[in-house]
């Protein structure tokens, strides 16, 4: 069984790295399924570095941990909301200035950290880095929901979604953008936008083939 937690795909598609109780696994496109980190709960789901070779994912007790793909070496660990990867070794993440918010954070490969969001956009989590690391997507709950874009310089981050049904945003090699949409009777759609064009809510479109 696959957690309902996010998905991790390999640089050329040949595998998705997935939560599952027994761990974290690959998915082959035979049909194999790959241990990859045994005995781990990952609650949030997994994000694999944009070159392939780390992986990362949060515990129950947000506990993060970054390690090798191909030998379960443990490169990194910390307390962490919902972790992901960039380029260079660069990880942003979810964490809890107070009881009533959350707000991302950059953290560079010198470990020096600086948040990309403040406590008065609301209740964020799950990002994900574009390919190039210029960019994090990530969920956004309170007033203004949906998915949000922020540069990871500093820039306020902008809405491409304003639904508050919209989760788990992950960036495609083209620079666009899918991400969960739950419909009014509880069936899950995989929807892809483009941020660049600055649409938002119902022009995000279904795919031709999910």
């Amino acid at each position: 069984a696959v957690l309902p937690a996010r998905p991790a795909f390999s640089p050329d598609g040949a595998r998705v790295y997935v939560a599952t109780p027994d761990g974290v696994v690959a998915l082959e496109r035979d049909g194999r399924t790959i241990p990859i980190v045994p005995g781990v709960i990952a609650n949030t789901g997994v994000a694999l570095s944009p070159d392939g070779r780390r992986l990362v994912y949060a515990d129950c007790d947000a506990l993060a941990e970054v390690r090798a793909v191909g030998d379960d070496a443990l490169v990194f660990r910390a307390p962490m909301h919902d972790p992901a990867l960039g380029p260079g070794d660069a990880i942003v993440y979810a964490r809890d200035p107070d009881a009533a918010s959350r707000v991302l954070t950059l953290r560079s490969a010198d470990g020096s950290e600086r948040d990309l969001t403040t406590s008065a956009l609301g209740w964020v989590g799950l990002p994900a880095f574009d390919p190039s690391g210029r960019h994090v997507a990530f969920k956004v709950e309170g007033a203004a929901p949906g998915i949000y874009v922020v540069e990871t310089t500093p820039f306020p981050p902008e809405p491409v979604t304003t639904r508050a049904s919209d989760t788990s945003p992950v960036w495609l090699g083209d620079g666009r953008l899918a991400f969960n949409r739950w419909a009014s009777d509880g069936r899950p759609q995989v929807m892809i936008i483009d941020p660049a064009e600055g649409t938002a809510g119902d022009d995000a479109r279904r795919p031709a083939h999910p």
